[in-house]
């Protein structure tokens, strides 16, 4: 079963123009299962379709055909869901969860389900980087710190091998070493520390983590040198290198494999197939296992999850790349699928969805599906916030700064040539 690998990266999103599920400012949309959810311009948070779970927020079980705002939900910043639930990082940097907890993936403390509730890793730490899949959590601090909570069946959060099933707190891991970014798989983890080691961690069965055997870990471990940014899916690990190469496990005891040369900016694996868009805006898929061929030029960002992915052009302009391309709608910003079920956001603030219907989760009052993108609802861009476009890696310039989104703001001192402040923190290129 794969399950939908939704990501919040505030830095590697703006180095690596990565809108992978969640990456985003207010104005955020995510499809998880039959549930979908949506981050309005006010920082509050709406969701409808399956409530089974409390994951819409609103302090019931009770599926909802419309948008539900989230109980006393506020200062969202961006959202990234989990199996049935759901966590929003404030703008102070802090959590709220909601919905099913019962492998202690909410991080409360507690192993059962909830409406929202507030909760940080280790001293009120920013978090700058939320990685969920299936029911565990990693997330990485301003600091440089990892967290881990949630199922631990293989050891996925890096607790070691003492009989620990689950962890239903955040608990501090690799301590001693700064982490930069990190990606979960259905039942692994993987991440990049400062000085470019990939280190894994968590289920072994396909090989995943690049280690040459198929024996679970339950500690991280380095397997490889010289990698600069870590993508994950199912039981795939993909490792893009300093020279720009993509690299992904090829099976039990296989390793990992050069699949891609240089450029690449940004993966997705999507059910069987994996999808590679480079710096030249150039998106390459194939099934796992085959040659990536080039499938779409001028292509920003992709999206993707089981058997759909999805890419939103240069212009903005949303193409399907799952089967045959082909365009389905104009001005573009976000697109997150589950699946099953599709959402894609315009410029104007416009929200559309179309795919399965099972639980309502297209809000169209029915139970029918959607062959195809119907709008759903409008929530206006205020003057002054305009929506947040990616600055794309190569069009990063000198004595820049640029804000949470990526956009190029006003610095107040001048930083030194080839000095970025990303996240509050010097990236020096």
């Amino acid at each position: 079963m794969r399950t939908n690998h939704n990501i919040i990266n505030i830095a590697a999103a703006m180095l690596m123009a990565m809108t992978v599920a969640t990456s985003a400012t207010a104005g955020d949309i995510v499809a998880a299962g039959a549930t979908s959810y949506w981050l309005k311009n006010d920082g509050k948070v709406y969701g409808w379709g399956r409530n089974q779970e409390y994951q819409i927020g609103d302090r019931t079980n009770t599926e909802h055909y419309e948008p539900t705002e989230a109980y006393k939900l506020t200062d969202a910043q961006q959202i990234v869901s989990g199996v049935n639930c759901l966590f929003v990082v404030k703008t102070d940097g802090t959590l709220a969860c909601y919905g099913s907890g019962n492998k202690g993936q909410l991080g409360i403390g507690k192993n059962e389900q909830k409406w929202p509730e507030y909760f940080s890793v280790g001293y009120r730490q920013k978090v700058v980087q939320l990685v969920s899949a299936n029911q565990h959590c990693l997330a990485v601090t301003h600091e440089g710190e990892l967290y881990a909570w949630g199922d631990n069946e293989y050891g996925q959060n890096g607790q070691d091998n003492s009989g620990t099933k689950s962890v239903s707190q955040p608990r501090q891991r690799m301590s001693g070493i700064v982490v930069k970014e990190a990606a979960v798989g259905d039942n692994h983890s993987a991440v990049v520390t400062a000085d470019n080691k990939l280190y894994t961690f968590g289920r072994n069965n396909n090989g995943q983590l690049a280690d040459n055997t198929t024996t679970d870990r339950f500690e991280p471990q380095p397997v490889m040198d010289q990698v600069v940014h870590v993508f994950a899916g199912g039981d795939y690990t993909a490792a893009v290198k300093a020279d720009g190469s993509l690299w992904l496990n090829q099976g039990a005891t296989h390793g990992m494999a050069r699949i891609l040369e240089g450029g690449i900016r940004q993966v997705v694996i999507a059910g069987n197939h994996i999808y590679a868009l480079k710096k030249s805006h150039e998106l390459y898929a194939a099934t796992i296992g085959a040659t990536l061929v080039k499938v779409l030029d001028g292509v920003q960002s992709i999206n993707g999850c089981g058997d759909l992915a999805f890419a939103i052009l240069t212009d903005k302009a949303l193409w399907q790349c799952s089967q045959s391309p082909k365009k389905l709608l104009d001005n573009v910003v976000r697109v997150s699928t589950s699946g099953e079920h599709t959402l894609a956001l315009t410029t104007d603030g416009s929200l559309y969805a179309w795919g399965k219907n099972n639980q309502s989760q297209l809000a169209n009052r029915t139970r029918v599906d959607e062959a195809m993108p119907k709008l759903i609802g409008k929530d206006p861009i205020p003057e002054t916030q305009g929506v947040a476009t990616i600055t794309p890696d190569s069009q990063l310039q000198d004595n820049r700064v640029y804000n949470l989104s990526g956009q190029s703001v006003p610095a107040t001192t001048s930083p030194k040539s080839g000095i970025y402040i990303v996240n509050g923190r010097k990236v020096i290129r």
